[in-house]
């Protein structure tokens, strides 16, 4: 059994997307070397009362590269313009991993374009080591070599239930499918991108969700608990005995967060 492949439309400028519903706007974006597809637990529990967005980010799935995309800065402005282009603001904005540093950098950078924010599996001021780590796989991906195997270790528990497996496979098909330019140019911004907004997120003017598995290694429940605290509006969420996937896994904890995060009320 494989994943399914949700149908796309696509902006003038070249980036793919998946709508479905009617009413406020949650628009969601995935973590770096994967695609809108990973969205489909959230797309079916949102989608009857909300207009539900999920977009392939730039050189994934099926949107364009950019044309420059040195730092995170570049993709915080990358979802802003098609934001703008499908004219879809403001939006409650839901990203995870790569995605959720984005949605940091969008929601500080344009809060006129963000209602709520969620952050799920997001990485913040990574100690020493981690930053090391993270930049030798940045190395590695800008050399053309794409190790799969690497990614789903961290990632999941080959000897979990049949969902963590199948998705796990899922997973596996994505990554195998994604451009390696396209995620070696995000896998750098990634890489570099964890202190970009950090020093402003107190800054934050919106509800936000900070969510996270207990055994995520990488995007861990302190970082999700610093992040909780700089921000007197949020929801902090760390959910047992789940690593990064956590979204795909166990959506129904994931989508029960989120349902509170987008019950919470406007400032």
């Amino acid at each position: 059994m494989t994943s399914i492949t949700l149908p796309r439309s696509k902006t003038a400028s070249g980036t793919a997307y998946y709508e479905v519903g009617q009413g406020e706007v949650l628009l969601l974006v995935h973590g770096v070397g994967l695609c809108l597809d990973v969205w489909a637990p959230q797309i079916d529990r949102f989608a009857a009362s909300y207009r539900v967005i999920a977009v392939d980010m730039p050189g994934h799935g099926q949107s364009l590269e950019l044309n420059v995309a040195d730092n995170i800065h570049d993709y915080v402005s990358w979802l802003a313009e098609f934001i703008k282009e499908i004219g879809c603001g403001p939006v409650n904005l839901c990203g995870h991993s790569m995605g959720a540093m984005i949605t940091m950098g969008l929601a500080l950078s344009e809060p006129q374009l963000v209602s709520r924010a969620a952050l799920l599996c997001a990485v913040y001021r990574r100690p020493q080591s981690a930053h090391k780590a993270v930049q030798a796989r940045a190395a590695i991906i800008a050399e053309g070599i794409n190790d799969i195997e690497a990614p789903l270790a961290r990632w999941f528990d080959p000897h979990g239930s049949i969902a963590e497996r199948q998705a796990m496979a899922d997973c596996r098909e994505w990554l195998t499918a994604v451009s390696i330019t396209g995620y070696s140019s995000a896998y750098s911004a990634f890489a570099n991108g964890d202190a970009a907004f950090a020093s402003h997120l107190h800054q934050a003017c919106c509800p936000m969700l900070f969510l996270t598995g207990e055994q995520d290694l990488n995007s861990t429940a302190a970082m999700a608990e610093m992040m909780g605290a700089q921000v007197p509006n949020s929801l902090v969420a760390v959910i047992r005995a789940q690593k990064h996937m956590v979204p795909l896994v166990d959506p129904s904890s994931v989508n029960q967060h989120m349902a509170a995060w987008l019950a919470m009320p406007l400032l």
